[in-house]
């Protein structure tokens, strides 16, 4: 799963940069999260690209499946912050 993981991560950056089709990127990246839910390179990606295209429900979900994993304490305190963020700013 962790080769199949970075091989969409992989190919979601090459559509997302080289043909410049976020949709399609967010998908590969969504399937590569889903793969491996300890991917940071597609979690930072679809954080900023949920960020970029404003989708908020769909940050909000990536959070909170992310606080859900979280096994520190200061990276769930880190990722609440940025929760209620998107409350604040909603």
């Amino acid at each position: 799963l962790a080769r199949r993981s970075r091989a969409l991560a992989h190919a979601a950056e090459l559509i997302e940069t080289r043909l410049h089709r976020t949709p399609e990127a967010l998908k590969l990246y969504e399937r590569a999260l889903s793969a491996r839910p300890d991917n940071l390179t597609a979690f930072r990606a679809l954080e900023r690209l949920y960020m970029a295209e404003q989708l908020h429900r769909e940050l909000v979900s990536l959070y909170q499946r992310a606080i859900d994993r979280a096994s520190d304490k200061q990276e769930r305190v880190t990722l609440l912050g940025k929760l209620a963020a998107i409350y604040e700013d909603a």
